[in-house]
């Protein structure tokens, strides 16, 4: 398990600074708990295209607020029935944004068992075999 805390300075000029990239964690879940600014942003898919939505809460109450997302290490157990959560943060022009973000991570050297027919029978997958080396760095899975 890791923890980051992040805090986000108010700018007047959103449009010029840089924001937390789009992304999905690439571990099993990240539980984030913020101070309720506007700012966290997921990917809505379907519907012939896809778009950026303000996460629930987030944005539409002043107070704290909670959510969960998948990351790419559900997304490999549950052979793609469970999609990681891509999401980015953008600044907000008033309000200092904070979270603290939990990731549940398995330890880089542990066996992680695969979903049924991803491998054959009876094969671990290693979270550095399926993520690479630089897992900060893995986009999608590698398997």
């Amino acid at each position: 398990m890791n923890v980051n805390h992040n805090h986000y300075v108010p700018c007047p000029e959103p449009s010029l600074t840089m924001d937390l990239a789009p992304h999905c964690n690439p571990n099993v879940v990240t539980v984030l708990a913020d101070n309720g600014v506007c700012g966290l942003h997921a990917r809505q898919r379907g519907g012939g295209g896809a778009c950026w939505v303000d996460v629930e809460g987030s944005s539409r109450c002043r107070a704290r607020s909670s959510s969960v997302n998948f990351g790419h290490q559900m997304e490999v157990v549950s052979d793609g029935a469970l999609r990681g959560g891509e999401h980015r943060v953008v600044t907000n022009a008033r309000d200092a944004g904070t979270s603290l973000a939990t990731f549940v991570t398995p330890a880089m050297g542990c066996a992680v068992p695969a979903a049924p027919g991803m491998v054959p029978d009876g094969q671990l997958l290693s979270w550095a075999e399926v993520f690479g080396a630089d897992s900060a760095e893995a986009g999608r899975p590698a398997r």
